[in-house]
């Protein structure tokens, strides 16, 4: 279970796909509502859901209607999917709501990969990870040992995976452990190429070609 700090008014959820993302936002948002002994309050999800860019305008657009609402008892719970599609502009506007946040207002930003996404909203929010398989902590110390080997190291390591779906399902790991770690350049290139490999791309070469890309963790 996610561990919830209530003080924290921005997340970012990462990882998985469009509904995976979309089903973790709305359990944490439940979640943090029991913590904050809201049951009995009326709360109101609200989504910005688009195919392209999020502009400046739909951003001021919400925290106008934000601030109108939210002076009585009811919480919002704000998801913004495809937040890596903001403009400059309107990660901009959204950050100066995260810096003085207006009360109870909850901001969920949910993103492929938190690489693409300003770092300044990075830093004034909570990351939640999606997997596809969760993450042990003793398997995510499989993937860190990988990024501390050597090439050669690493080429052995690949070598021993079974079949396509194990070799998925360690890339997988990887993406998770260089994004918790802080990796985003590489986390984002993994995330790009793990998209071509679940279609119909070689899994052992995208984990071939990561073992020459990646760097000490």
């Amino acid at each position: 279970m996610t561990k919830i700090h209530t003080a924290t008014h921005a997340y970012i959820v990462t990882g998985g796909d469009d509904a995976a993302r979309r089903d973790k936002a709305e359990l944490l948002g439940d979640q943090i509502l029991k913590q904050a002994d809201s049951r009995r309050l009326p709360t109101t999800f609200t989504y910005i859901r688009t195919g392209g860019t999020i502009s400046r305008k739909e951003i001021t657009d919400l925290l106008h209607d934000l601030s109108m609402t939210s002076f009585g008892g009811e919480y919002r719970i704000v998801i913004i999917e495809g937040a890596e599609q903001m403009t400059l502009e309107a990660g901009n506007s959204l950050l100066k709501s995260l810096e003085e946040p207006p009360e109870k207002v909850i901001f969920m930003l949910l993103a492929p990969t938190v690489a693409r996404l300003m770092p300044t909203l990075r830093s004034r929010s909570q990351i939640v990870f999606v997997g596809g398989p969760t993450v042990a902590s003793d398997e995510m110390g499989e993937h860190q040992d990988f990024f501390q080997q050597t090439v050669a190291q690493r080429f052995a390591h690949i070598a021993g995976l079974k079949d396509r779906s194990e070799q998925l399902a360690f890339a997988e790991g990887l993406l998770l452990y260089s994004q918790s770690r802080g990796n985003y350049a590489f986390a984002s290139w993994m995330q790009e190429k793990l998209v071509l490999s679940r279609k119909s791309g070689n899994a052992r070469l995208l984990l071939e070609a990561s073992a020459v890309m990646v760097g000490e963790a």
